[in-house]
């Protein structure tokens, strides 16, 4: 890359930077990935970390988690050598980039960048699923079920509550989670992608689509055929 090359796309390289060795560890090029504390600025330094490329627990979104991860697989026979994979504390995650050396289809890339920030929008949205996904395993599931309790186990009869807690005991994780999808299609409500990578659903929203919990689908077998398994319900 040119001075000039890198002038033009200064908007997305940012400050240029120097190995400084702050760690006491080696030679930059004895790393595939280093700490991220490991630059410090200099106006003849060589090395950029671009913001598109960059984020953390704290900063970023699934965009820049994307074009990460885009780059780390489009360049990863240089990795080490032209370029390397920087981390640090809450999950910090970035790409440092020698500017003297980057090939010409890494300065296309950035170039891109420059006019649309997105390497690969067939990676986002494969990268936005997966989010999603994650986050209904680590919390969504849990807390739509405690909703569904609030709203269908908190009326004045005892037993229709009874009833609809083992109702709601008696679903699947697949069950509840087609009863949740179709409520987010009804109900127009979206995932949010929000700074972090983390997702955020509106619950509440999601529940009004819900006028009633679903009929059972059919009986269970064994010792659950008893007046209280959820199965008899309705009958």
């Amino acid at each position: 890359m040119t001075k000039q090359e890198a002038k033009d796309l200064q908007p997305v390289l940012g400050n240029s930077l120097r190995y400084a060795d702050t760690y006491g560890r080696g030679e930059l090029k004895d790393w595939a990935r280093v700490s991220y504390g490991s630059f410090e600025r200099s106006e003849t330094g060589t090395i950029y970390i671009p913001n598109l490329l960059s984020g953390s627990d704290y900063s970023g979104s699934s965009v820049e988690r994307s074009n990460h991860r885009v780059w780390c697989e489009q360049f990863k026979s240089s990795q080490g050598e032209l370029w390397w994979d920087l981390y640090g504390g809450w999950g910090t995650f970035a790409i440092a980039i020698d500017a003297e050396r980057a090939t010409d289809d890494m300065i296309e890339v950035l170039s891109r960048l420059a006019d649309y920030p997105l390497i690969s929008e067939s990676d986002l949205s494969e990268l936005e699923h997966e989010l999603e996904n994650e986050a209904w395993d680590s919390y969504i599931e849990s807390d739509f079920t405690r909703a569904l309790r609030k709203k269908f186990c908190n009326g004045e009869s005892d037993e229709e509550n009874e009833q609809n807690d083992s109702r709601i005991d008696a679903l699947s994780s697949d069950e509840l989670y087609e009863l949740f999808s179709q409520a987010m299609e009804t109900s127009n409500t979206y995932y949010e992608h929000e700074t972090g990578g983390s997702v955020y659903v509106d619950i509440d929203r999601v529940l009004e689509a819900i006028p009633e919990l679903p009929k059972p689908t059919g009986l269970h077998t064994g010792a659950c055929h008893t007046q209280d398994c959820a199965c008899w319900m309705d009958k």
